[in-house]
């Protein structure tokens, strides 16, 4: 990663309560790197240049820091992972949370293990399935930043939540727009809508993105 996206990656973290150390910084360089390399062969993101990743990819991901203290008290599944999204970007700044990278593709899975194993990162594995395929194992926490619906989010991260499970829901400005299309889901999967967290991208026109609070009520 260039310096000037590493200095922009910094003090873009910084709107968020990060300090990021050095060490910090070089993962999130070899990461962004192995993106770059990596991009055509496995197909991890339609972004293609380095100041775009580390703000729709990175910062965008570390939007979730301020949950911090919910995201290290349990189990975490990050469903439709892809190249790693919230779920790598977060570990680099909460080493300690517990999280499995959840998505079905096998070439994003070897992507995705290699960086871990790389970056000696404990308590991250991956898991290569389908949500409809983990019937084994349940989470108490999920995030996401895959669906484009609530519909299709519920329905395919309830079942493998915990009761009283939560969902964090990295949405658009239209999601209240797109909850009330759900509304036959959520009352289906007794499921919800507890909170939303608002953000912005710094140095990007993305003033307004959200993170949404379900909960899995029994």
């Amino acid at each position: 990663m260039e310096n000037n996206n590493k200095i922009r990656l910094k003090n873009s973290a910084k709107e968020f309560g990060i300090e990021l150390t050095d060490i910090q910084l070089k993962q999130f360089s070899y990461y962004c790197d192995n993106i770059l390399y990596w991009n055509k062969p496995v197909g991890i993101t339609a972004y293609k240049e380095e100041k775009d990743i580390v703000d729709y990819m990175f910062i965008d991901s570390l939007a979730g820091y301020k949950l911090k203290d919910q995201l290290i008290n349990g189990t975490v599944v990050d469903v439709g992972t892809g190249g790693g999204f919230p779920a790598l970007p977060l570990k680099m700044v909460i080493p300690n949370m517990d999280i499995s990278l959840l998505d079905s593709s096998q070439k994003k899975c070897d992507f995705l293990d290699n960086i871990i194993r790389i970056l000696k990162f404990q308590n991250c594995q991956t898991i290569n399935r389908r949500t409809t395929a983990l019937k084994d194992k349940k989470f108490d926490i999920a995030i996401s930043r895959a669906f484009k619906n609530f519909d299709e989010l519920i329905k395919n991260i309830f079942p493998i939540l915990k009761e009283n499970g939560i969902i964090f829901a990295w949405k658009g400005p239209s999601w209240k727009e797109e909850l009330k299309k759900a509304e036959k889901i959520i009352k289906k999967y007794n499921a919800s809508i507890i909170d939303s967290y608002e953000y912005s991208i710094p140095n990007t026109d993305v003033i307004s993105r959200f993170i949404v609070k379900i909960e899995k009520k029994i």
